[in-house]
């Protein structure tokens, strides 16, 4: 029997993260595809805080850029975590070249699946060591996979 892989980085792609981001504080009208996005699909704390502030706003219709982000994260006290210049930052480099929100979009919700087969994954190798029925792993894992889709 082989022993259990090492600690690896789970799949994100931070880099599109901020993309994401910047580009809804730039472009309101990218919510059209970034609203196909939920906290999860963020690999960062930081930045599925940002993101669901974001998503309060733009959700109902009502405008948000940085200063009013940063605004509604200090009365929210979620700014403290990171600060304002993390958030101002975001827009740094932005390349404004890039190809487009839904490929953005795509590659946040790709490395997120990966996250959860991992999860999933890690959840039954735990329940395998703990010598639960195979049965019972298998059932847990497609539980959990359906829960998750």
């Amino acid at each position: 029997m082989s022993a259990p892989m090492t600690q690896r980085p789970l799949p994100s792609n931070q880099s599109s993260e901020r993309v994401v981001l910047a580009e809804l504080l730039l472009n309101n009208k990218a919510w059209e595809q970034g609203k196909a996005l939920n906290e999860d699909d963020f690999s960062l704390t930081s930045h599925r805080r940002i993101f669901a502030c974001i998503r309060s706003w733009l959700s109902v219709g009502r405008p948000i850029d940085v200063i009013l982000l940063i605004d509604a994260m200090r009365r929210q006290k979620e700014l403290d975590a990171m600060g304002a210049a993390y958030i101002s930052d975001l827009m740094d480099g932005l390349n404004r070249a890039f190809a487009g929100m839904e490929s953005h979009v795509a590659l946040l919700q790709e490395k997120a699946a990966l996250r959860r087969i991992i999860g999933a994954c890690h959840d039954a190798s735990v329940r395998a060591y703990a010598e639960d029925s195979s049965a019972q792993i298998a059932e847990s894992l497609i539980n959990h996979i359906e829960r998750k889709s």
